[in-house]
Order: structure tokens, then C-alpha cells, then sequence
């Protein structure tokens, strides 16, 4: 049986906690505290006799308790510091806040207060639980715990819960939250309290429900890092000589923790048989350095200390302590001294008066003089220059999860621990956006242009009301693909959708009605003699358009609609993102048989436009654009050809949400872009090159030379006038034989304002053109 849910999900935050404090670069020079013994009754204990303690592990600060109270970890306000930064790195804006009534509650509260507005953390409900276990105490807390649940489910997307108590308090809280039936909370423990997952044992059946913590007890933490020093590399038996080890209890579990921490690696008790499932763990390298997070071996007992070990740290505060002492015990020794008595605090203030040298390295407070160093705890020093605990750079956060592991445990629902959106926002998804943008302006642009010039034969010749519906259809292409890189909601996934498909239909259906009506002239050795009007290609393309628009209705305005939803990274679940998908989950099959034939229609499209191509691939290219159709045909066919089998199998990627995008964005990318230089850029080369001829004509013709006197040139309108009969006959001759490269598309256009039963050629136009012909021959 494994832990509950929201148990897990608190593992999984302190689990979190420990990777920041491993990573330097997360929050520099900070620990965040999520262990702490309860140094803080003793304390008030021995301040009562001036008596200073050092601990290694409690925040408690308050000026009126800790004047001997010293630290070596940074003090609660360092603590809370630290903890909403990270709530504002895991975007919790809505939290939850427990605190106890007494002093740990006190301070947290306080400090907390003062720095959640900053960061823009809001605390919706907030709640203060009595100290104590005693009956009246728990029925007191537990009505408050009841109201504080009432609260939170009035709020949406309010689900966690921060618990600033002792261990035992916070079981308490748990368990009513438990008993309540409340699910989906992310509960994050301050202080001691997140000690008590770790040893089940320690908690009665009666007090909190085994069923819920059972299977918790191998979950692992690492705090490799947790303060950053530089100690000098020793031998592990100072470590061993350091701890009291009594291979039981606190002892014991202290020192196997540092241990596994510092050497990275599963200790096991060497006084103990190994259990069997740690036989399956390979014993480590014995270079410490050849080792890696996650933990994937067994100590050796042999290893060397890592040289940015917590436990050295506590080591050389020890050390220091007896230091300050026997620096007190000399002074007190020399001639013309003597000392009654030595007080904690006058250990202390030898403290802060220098650094001293450590067992493993330096050691002091941040400002050795004065005594009245506003740090309150101690520094650990490297060669150059003081490590500031407990200050650090405001800014952004950046956390590496890959690092995350975690230990004899299998799979933790980690859904709602670090609900982070993985957006496209990186360099491939502005450089698609970018490459889209472009091919839309460059869209408009020959949308002018080709409603410009359309009465100029390269134009005309292609049907300029197609060349525009081709165009169109290229912009929304690429207009879904912008919004590929959008944050999805209900509008942006509606429009995505018609967007591509409208588009991408607009393409085809025009580019196979022009293909259709090539191959219908020359579908026979002769010319066709039947007429295909552009009222026909409107009314097959409009018939597309309209399917189109049905299906594209089913999945907009019923239950079939997209909206977006959020699912968990293959690759870490620690990221999220939001996709558009289907809103019914019920009808998700009914929606996938759907578009699968949809898809399916679409594709017998562009595969009879392929073979329309293939047909008409010998026609002359200076009559139609039979080439330069089949060229982008084909290269949809390839596309596809290699994009399909790469979109279905990108589920096994390791980031197969982001490969999706990718394929699907490129393949988009490519297709419009072949479009546009395959179909468009002939037809204005073409027309570049006739304004370049008629400029030249124009010169010869407006340049007199000698043998304008002798041989005058017939001019367009002397061709068929006057006596010239024999150019009429020789140009009949020449139209009735003139050859189907001849023959422009904008013929047969021509022939639709007009109830014709056979196909005419424009007679002024090539009257023209075979009068110069005529005179040249």
C-alpha cells in the first residue's frame, strides 16, 4: 500500500526543497529549512542562566529569546525568505497558511507577513492553531480546521496548504483534512514537521491513520549543498568520530542521512545484515567524484568527504564553540586576570571577535567586529571571501527538475506539486512564428499584386480569382501556426482549427480545379470543345468549402468542441502543458472516428490533385501551370509522406508534446512556402520579363533608323486595313492553325461571360501578336 496523494505530493514539495538546496545557482547562499529538532525549550532553559546553545538546525528567532541563541543554519526570517521565493517560482499565488500560537507560529507568521504582499502571494483563508494536546486544545482545533476547510472549497484553484507548526500539530491538521475526505491539497511543511513522514512508527494508529503514511518510510531526501563552504577534503572517520553514534535512534538516522547526502549513495548499517532489497544495489565507485544524483549504488565505507558537505559545516561550528571556550579558559589564566565564571554568552561574543580555523576550514560570523553583528548566525569562509548565508540576489528563479529523484519509491503523483505551463517561447518556437509572420505579409503583398496587374496576360492567363483564393488560404495556414504558439483557451482553439482547415482547403480545392481544367482541355489528342466556366470551379470549390464548414461546426458548437486541457510532460512531471483537446472525454472516441475521416477526405484530395498533375506533366508550361502545380503537389505528397510516420510515433519520444509541435509547425511551414515560390514567383518573372520586352519594343519602335525611310514597318492598327488582303489570309490561316501553347486560360475565362458552345481565343490580343509575327516572318 502506498501513501495517499496528498502525502505523496508533500514528499514530493520537501523533495523539492532539498533539490533547491543542492543547486546553487537556485537560491545562492540559502537554506530552506524543513527539519528543525526542538533546540528552542532547551533553549529558553539555558537562557534563563545566560548559557548560549549552537544548533545546527533550528530558524526560532525572536530578539527577546535569541540573544544566546546561535545558529547554523539562517534564522526564520532567512526561512520564510526563502520559502516564498519559491512559492513564486512554483506560481502558488493562493496559499493556505497554518500557524501555531506559539513562538515558531509567532515568528513565521510575522515574518511571513511582512514579504508575501512583495511577491504578490495572496492568503485567502488563514487559521491559528493552539499549542498542545490536550482535549479541549483538539476540539478547539479541530472546529478551526473544519472552518478552514469550509474556506478553502469556496475559493477555486486554492490547494495549498502551508503548516508553520511542530510535527505532531501539523498530524493533527492533516488527519481532520483527511477525515473530511478533502483531496488534491498540496500541504507544505515547515520546520520539524515533515520529520515525522519519515519514521510512521513514531505516530499511533489512534492519533493518525497508519493506512495513509504506510510505504513512507524508504522515501529519501538529499541535502547535498545545503550550505555552500569549502572545507578541506579529509577522512570519513572524522566524521565518525564527530557523531555520537550509537548506531540507535536520532544518532543513527542523523548520521546516515549526512552520509548518503555527502557521498551520494545508499548507506546501509555495516553492523547489520544487508536487507534483500538493497542486494539488488551495486556497491559505488570509490570515486566519490564519478558519482551522481539520483542515488544508483551502495556506500563502500570507504569514501572521502565531499568538500561541500553539510555535516563538515556542523563539525567546524562545533569546533569553533570549543575554540571560543579555550580562548576564554587562556584569558582567564594570564597575569592580573581571573574569571569566576564563564557565561554562554561569553563564549558567544569570542565568537563574533574572530574567525577561527576550523577542523575542516574557517569559521566565523560575517562581521568578526563588532560584537553587535547584525548576522546571527555563523558564516562558513572560504579561501577569498565570506559565503553570506541567508542572502541572496532577488530575481528569477530558475530550477532544474532533471535533477529530481527519488528514492525506493516507485512513482509519486507529483500533478499539482509544481503546477508549471512549458510554453513555446523558446528559440525554435519564435524562429516558426517568426518564418510564419513573414509568409503572411508576403501573402498580402501578392494578394495586391495580383489583383494589380490581373488584366496582364501572366496573371490573367492563371485565373487571378483562384491565384487570390490561394493566397488566402496560405494566410490562415499560417495564421494557425502563430496560434500553435498561443496559450490555448476555447477561442484560440476554435480558431486555430478553422484557421488550418479552411485554409489548407482553400490551397487544394483551388489548385485542383485549376490542375482539373488543364487536364480537361488535353484530356485528348485535340483541344476539349466543351466549356468549363469559372461558375463551375466556384461551385466545386464552394461545395468544399461548405463540408468543411460543417464538420469544422460539429467540432466547434456541440460536444465535440476543443478546449484546452492540461496534461502532464512524458518527460518530467514536474511541467505541464496546455493543449487543445477535446472537452468531453466520453465522446472523445466519436470525435477521433470523425476526424480520422475528415482527415482521410482531405488526403484523397491532395493525393487525386497529385495524379491530375501527374497526367497533365507534359502539357507545354508556357500555356498553363501544370508544372509548377505539380511541383508543389508533390512536394505536399513528401511531406506527408515523411511527417505522418514521424507525428504517430513521437509518442515514444521522451517530449513528445514538443515534437508534435514541431513536425506539425515545420510541415506547415514548408507547404506554404513551396506554394508561393513554385505557383507565384513564374507568373511575376513572367511579367517582369514582358514589361522588360514592351520597354524594348517601345524603344525600337520611337528610334527612327535609315531603313524606316526605305521599308517602313506596318504598324498594329495598318495589319488587317487597306489592301492588304494577303496578311488577312496568311493571319487567318495562322489563327486556325495556331498551336494549344498558344491558347491562355484567360480564353476560356472569357468564354464564361458568354453562351458559347466551343472555346475561343481572345482575337485582338493574338491579332496582335501575329501581326508582328506576320511582319517578321
Amino acid at each position: 500500500m502506498t501513501a495517499s496523494p496528498a502525502l505523496q505530493e508533500a514528499l514530493a514539495f520537501k523533495y523539492a526543497v532539498e533539490m533547491v538546496n543542492s543547486d546553487d545557482s537556485v537560491l545562492p547562499n540559502v537554506t530552506v529549512v524543513y527539519q528543525i529538532r526542538d533546540a528552542l525549550t532547551l533553549g529558553f532553559f539555558l537562557n534563563q542562566y545566560d548559557v548560549g546553545i549552537v544548533t545546527y538546525s533550528a530558524t526560532f528567532e525572536l530578539p527577546e529569546y535569541s540573544v544566546n541563541f546561535l545558529r547554523t543554519i539562517p534564522p526564520a526570517r532567512e526561512e520564510i525568505r526563502a520559502l516564498v521565493s519559491l512559492l513564486g517560482v512554483f506560481n502558488w499565488t493562493l496559499v493556505t497558511p497554518v500557524f501555531s500560537t506559539d513562538i515558531y507560529g509567532l515568528s513565521g507568521r510575522h515574518a511571513i507577513d511582512n514579504l508575501a504582499g512583495s511577491h504578490e502571494i495572496r492568503f485567502p483563508c488563514i487559521t491559528m492553531i493552539k499549542t498542545g494536546m490536550l482535549s479541549r486544545a483538539r476540539n478547539v482545533n479541530e472546529r478551526s480546521i473544519l472552518n478552514l476547510i469550509s474556506c478553502i472549497k469556496s475559493i477555486p484553484n486554492l490547494s495549498v496548504v502551508l503548516l508553520y507548526m511542530n510535527p505532531l500539530l501539523a498530524m493533527a491538521v492533516i488527519k481532520i483534512f483527511y477525515k473530511e475526505k478533502i483531496k488534491g491539497i498540496t500541504f507544505i511543511f515547515s520546520e520539524a514537521s515533515s520529520e515525522i513522514l519519515y519514521q510512521p512508527s513514531r505516530i499511533s494508529i489512534d492519533f493518525f491513520p497508519y493506512k495513509y503514511i504506510l510505504g513512507t518510510f524508504d522515501f529519501h531526501i538529499s541535502t547535498l549543498g545545503s550550505i555552500s563552504i569549502s572545507p578541506y577534503i579529509t577522512p570519513y572517520e572524522a566524521l565518525r568520530s564527530y557523531i555520537a553514534i550509537g548506531r540507535e535512534s536520532e544518532n543513527y538516522r542523523q548520521y546516515t542521512r549526512m552520509w548518503e547526502d555527502t557521498f551520494k549513495c545508499f548507506y546501509f548499517n555495516p553492523d547489520e545484515p544487508i536487507p534483500d532489497f538493497a542486494k539488488k544495489i551495486p556497491v559505488c565507485d570509490l570515486d566519490v567524484a564519478h558519482r551522481k544524483f539520483p542515488f544508483n549504488c551502495r556506500c563502500t565505507g570507504e569514501e572521502i568527504l565531499s568538500p561541500t558537505s553539510y555535516s563538515l559545516f556542523v563539525v567546524n561550528a562545533v569546533k569553533s564553540v570549543a575554540g571560543a571556550l579555550n580562548r576564554l579558559i587562556e584569558k582567564c589564566q594570564k597575569p592580573l586576570t581571573s574569571c569566576s565564571e564563564i557565561s554562554g554568552k561569553d563564549i558567544i561574543d569570542e565568537m563574533k571577535r574572530e574567525i577561527v580555523e576550523g577542523v575542516y576550514g574557517p569559521v566565523g560570523f560575517k562581521e568578526a567586529n563588532p560584537i553587535d553583528s547584525k548576522y546571527s548566525f555563523l558564516q562558513a569562509i572560504s579561501k577569498n571571501a565570506t559565503t553570506i548565508i541567508g542572502d541572496y540576489q532577488n530575481g528569477a528563479v530558475n530550477i532544474d527538475f532533471s535533477k529530481t529523484y527519488f528514492y525506493l519509491v516507485n512513482k509519486i503523483p507529483i500533478s499539482r506539486v509544481v503546477p508549471l505551463e512549458n510554453s513555446f517561447d523558446s528559440a525554435g518556437g519564435i524562429l516558426l512564428c517568426a518564418c510564419a509572420v513573414f509568409l503572411v505579409l508576403l501573402s498580402f503583398a501578392l494578394i495586391v499584386i495580383v489583383w494589380k496587374f490581373r488584366e496582364r496576360k501572366p496573371i490573367k492567363v492563371a485565373s487571378p480569382i483562384f491565384c487570390e483564393f490561394i493566397l488566402v488560404g496560405v494566410v490562415l495556414c499560417n495564421i494557425s501556426v502563430i496560434l500553435n504558439s498561443v496559450r490555448p483557451s476555447y477561442l484560440v482553439c476554435s480558431f486555430k482549427l478553422w484557421s488550418l482547415v479552411i485554409g489548407f482547403s482553400l490551397v487544394i480545392a483551388n489548385m485542383l480545379a485549376k490542375t482539373y481544367r488543364i487536364f480537361k482541355i488535353f484530356s485528348v489528342h485535340r483541344p476539349s470543345t466543351l466549356v468549363t466556366k469559372n461558375s463551375h470551379l466556384f461551385i466545386f470549390t464552394g461545395s468544399l468549402l461548405l463540408i468543411n464548414v460543417i464538420v469544422l461546426c460539429l467540432f466547434t458548437f456541440t460536444k465535440l468542441a476543443f478546449e484546452p486541457k492540461v496534461v502532464s510532460s512524458p518527460r518530467s512531471p514536474y511541467f505541464s502543458f496546455v493543449i487543445c483537446s477535446q472537452a468531453n472525454v466520453e465522446l472523445s472516441n466519436v470525435a477521433n472516428i470523425f476526424l480520422l475521416i475528415f482527415l482521410v477526405f482531405i488526403l484523397f484530395l491532395v493525393l487525386l490533385l497529385a495524379v491530375l498533375a501527374f497526367l497533365v506533366r507534359k502539357v507545354d508550361s508556357q500555356f498553363n501551370e501544370s508544372f509548377h502545380i505539380a511541383i508543389t503537389v508533390y512536394t505536399y505528397v513528401l511531406v506527408l509522406v515523411i511527417a505522418t510516420p514521424l507525428y504517430i510515433i513521437s509518442g515514444a519520444l521522451t517530449d513528445p508534446i514538443s515534437a508534435k509541435y514541431y513536425e506539425v509547425n515545420i510541415s506547415l511551414l514548408v507547404m506554404m512556402a513551396v506554394t508561393l515560390a513554385a505557383i507565384f514567383y513564374p507568373k511575376f518573372l513572367a511579367l517582369w520579363r514582358e514589361n522588360k520586352a514592351n520597354r524594348s519594343i517601345e524603344s525600337e519602335i520611337f528610334s527612327p533608323s535609315i531603313s524606316d525611310f526605305f521599308c517602313p514597318r506596318v504598324s498594329r492598327g495598318d495589319v488587317l486595313t487597306g489592301d492588304n488582303t494577303d496578311s488577312r489570309s496568311i493571319a487567318s490561316s495562322r489563327l486556325t492553325e495556331v498551336s494549344p501553347k498558344h491558347a491562355g486560360e484567360d480564353d476560356i475565362d472569357s468564354s464564361s461571360d458568354e453562351d458559347k458552345n466551343t472555346e475561343t481565343l481572345n482575337g485582338d490580343f493574338e491579332l496582335t501578336f501575329i501581326s508582328f509575327d506576320f511582319w517578321d516572318d
